[in-house]
């Protein structure tokens, strides 16, 4: 790994993880996280064509690194691989959002929040991003949850209102659907897509 050779590191750690001797040591899968990110972010393409799914190996393999160290030895170590990682997932969420592979786009921010999650942080651009996904894949519940956060922190982005509204319309829950685009207009009295997305849920109630 270290130099680089990914193809062999990739073959010794994928048989460290299943042998008995340092399957259920954390330094094993705190490599594993290293190496898989590795592929995951090569420019050379033999390398990156090692493993499709590199980066979410290298999530689930680090994850698995956290727990194995009850002692807290690579804490640190784990951390910051973890933050390498969040970029990736984000970015690829973008990808997949921009292309309308909304389900996609859900599972790669929600990699990308839980990141922050495991490193005590609120990943607030995630949590939008997420949120607004949600509703152009009709899945309300999950859009409200992490849109909601978004407004309980204050997060400065007057578009969080109006995707909450919708949210809370495909719930059918109309009157909370009035309430949070309300909220928006007083955050953001001078904001003229609040005032669109107000209007027209007015005409969609009747």
């Amino acid at each position: 790994n270290q130099n680089g050779l990914l193809d062999q590191a990739k073959e010794a750690i994928d048989e460290a993880v299943v042998h008995e001797k340092t399957m259920i040591d954390a330094k094993t899968w705190l490599y594993r996280g290293m190496i898989y990110y590795n592929i995951s972010s090569s420019q050379i393409p033999a390398y990156k064509e090692l493993d499709p799914n590199a980066a979410e190996i290298a999530y689930e393999s680090l994850i698995k690194a956290k727990e194995l160290d009850e002692k807290g030895r690579y804490k640190d170590d784990i951390k910051k691989n973890l933050d390498n990682l969040a970029p990736v997932f984000f970015n690829k969420g973008g990808i997949n959002y921009n292309a309308g592979e909304y389900n996609e786009a859900i599972d790669d921010y929600a990699i990308a929040y839980d990141i922050a999650q495991q490193n005590d942080r609120l990943d607030t651009l995630s949590a939008y991003n997420l949120g607004i996904a949600c509703v152009f894949a009709e899945k309300p519940e999950m859009a409200i949850k992490y849109l909601s956060k978004c407004v309980e922190v204050d997060f400065s982005e007057p578009r969080i209102y109006v995707f909450y509204n919708r949210a809370l319309k495909q719930m059918g829950d109309t009157v909370a659907a009035l309430e949070i685009i309300k909220e928006g207009r007083i955050k953001y009295p001078g904001e003229y897509g609040l005032l669109l997305e107000q209007g027209q849920t007015y005409l969609e109630i009747g």
